[in-house]
């Protein structure tokens, strides 16, 4: 089990792919409205969704061109909204903004 925590952390230390897992919090978004979004090339939108694809932290569906991603569990940004919380506290103490 530590290994996969491990995984999922290491997964997570990328910033964009922290970005999309909170842009798929509201619902499956195709390819492009997320490079759109996060202003990031979609080829680099589509290695990051592939990794996260990798460790099942998203799924997709192909529909003509357009290709769909959603969170496989939504208690997923949880995990990414206590640390935020989290570093947002430890900021503080410090006197410190973090956004």
């Amino acid at each position: 089990m530590a290994a996969i925590q491990a995984e999922f952390c290491k997964t997570m230390g990328n910033p964009i792919r922290v970005m999309l897992m909170y842009r798929l919090r509201s619902g499956e978004q195709c390819v492009s409205d997320l490079s759109e979004a996060l202003e990031v090339p979609q080829p680099t939108i589509s290695r990051h969704l592939s990794v996260l694809r990798g460790i099942d932290m998203v799924t997709s569906r192909r529909e003509g061109q357009n290709v769909y991603y959603r969170l496989t569990d939504p208690h997923i940004t949880v995990a990414c909204d206590t640390i935020r919380e989290i570093l947002q506290r430890r900021a503080a103490a410090r006197g410190e903004l973090f956004e």
